[in-house]
């Protein structure tokens, strides 16, 4: 069984963006026009307050984050199934910021998993190393979040995982395309050798128009991307797409 995927997933994480929800219709519009849903699919994960406006619009949408808990008295969470209520198909889990921020744990992410699967909605597993390290050391890092995360998975279940490298989110530091390929390829091999399952891994480490073309050098092994603010930017996230589209 190939571990190679043949269409790309373009995931749009807008975090806390956009400012209003007239600025989010036209984003979501900008997006609904270039997106052709045969040749890959792309996903806008919106602040939850958006969910309902941009769903209105365009069919592909991910939660930014959901409870480890089903119900219960946990001020400000969202559960799986309020998203599924929404039509909402896929969520992100273990986002980089919610592990700085939130302090969540491999654990805590874990139960995430199962939850979302429970309601029949696609986890975006996220994954890496927060500081710049050799591969075998960033690899190190990136197995013991697995093997407290892949026992959550169900066999026949669809799962998305997303590679950050933390270290280079935001800042000005670029990650070497062969580097991030290298761990990409050994997260493939890893998740298939223990689940006897394919499961597409994207690349999430501040994607934009100048380094996206260095990474698609690599798209046999890279399934796609995680975007984060450069998914906010009409016209940059417009270009991004068209040259995964035109590049797969």
């Amino acid at each position: 069984m190939s571990i190679y995927m043949k269409k790309p997933f373009i995931i749009c994480n807008w975090k806390m963006n956009p400012a209003t929800p007239r600025e989010a219709k036209k984003i979501t519009q900008e997006i609904a026009r270039i997106t052709e849903a045969k040749k890959g699919t792309v996903i806008i994960a919106p602040p939850t307050l958006f969910i309902e406006r941009v769903r209105a619009l365009y069919p592909w949408v991910a939660g930014q984050d959901i409870s480890a808990h089903a119900a219960g008295a946990y001020t400000g969470q969202i559960s799986a199934r309020m998203l599924r209520k929404e039509n909402v198909s896929y969520v992100i889990v273990g986002h980089s910021e919610r592990r700085k921020y939130q302090c969540e744990t491999d654990e805590q992410i874990a139960q995430k998993i199962k939850q979302a699967h429970g309601e029949k909605i696609t986890p975006i597993i996220c994954v890496g190393e927060t500081k710049k390290a050799t591969i075998p050391q960033a690899w190190n890092k990136i197995k013991k979040q697995l093997d407290i995360l892949i026992p959550s998975l169900v066999r026949g279940g669809n799962y998305i995982f997303a590679y950050e490298p933390v270290w280079a989110i935001g800042g000005n530091k670029e990650v070497d395309p062969k580097y991030a390929t290298d761990i990409i390829y050994r997260i493939k091999l890893y998740v298939r050798t223990q689940t006897q399952e394919v499961s597409p891994v994207i690349y999430g480490g501040s994607v934009n128009c100048e380094n996206i073309d260095s990474l698609l050098y690599y798209k046999n092994t890279i399934d796609g991307f995680l975007v984060g603010s450069a998914s906010v930017r009409p016209k940059e996230i417009k270009n991004i797409i068209k040259k995964i589209y035109g590049s797969y």
